[in-house]
């Protein structure tokens, strides 16, 4: 490259080939594009960790089969009960616009950290493959309450039946 062409530091990262084209590697930092539109997962995160029940909170995109990318918050809640999906996403919703709201949240207990002690963003697992013990909880719960009185009538005496035995 010619001394006299200025370089701009945009956040990207990229070589020079040999040829003199250049090769777009990725980022240096958090930022991606989704839907068109540049998002800060870093900001995010930020206003997550402004709720009182968040503890530590991460921030990742995941490419579906589509090829479509969908946002994904990790939450550690700070105290037990967890907090819900609808919970976090209202607040977000009061604080950030709609296409930086997450499409899911997971609840874990713990981050897993790298052996620096860095959030290992790599081995987060899917959204699909967590549930907390708490969201268990919830999911039985509000299953429970969809039953009718007969039906938990039934199932508490064929309870009673069982333990009797």
């Amino acid at each position: 490259m010619p001394s006299s062409e200025r370089l701009y530091k945009t956040g990207d990262l990229a070589r020079y080939l040999r040829d003199g084209n250049i090769e777009f590697l990725g980022r240096t930092d958090h930022q991606v594009k989704i839907r068109g539109y540049r998002i800060e997962l870093t900001e995010i995160e930020a206003v997550l960790k402004q709720h009182p029940g968040v503890g530590e909170a991460v921030v990742i995109t995941r490419e579906e089969e589509s090829g479509s990318k969908r946002l994904i918050a990790y939450v550690v809640p700070k105290q037990k009960p967890a907090l819900t999906t609808d919970e976090l996403r209202g607040f977000l919703k009061q604080k950030l616009p709609e296409y930086m709201i997450p499409n899911a949240f997971a609840m874990l207990d713990a981050l897993p950290l790298t052996p620096n002690g860095k959030v290992d963003r790599q081995n987060l697992p899917a959204p699909e493959q967590v549930e907390s013990s708490d969201e268990k909880m919830a999911r039985l719960l509000k299953r429970l309450e969809q039953l009718s009185d007969e039906e938990v009538k039934a199932m508490l005496s064929q309870k009673k039946l069982l333990t009797q035995q």
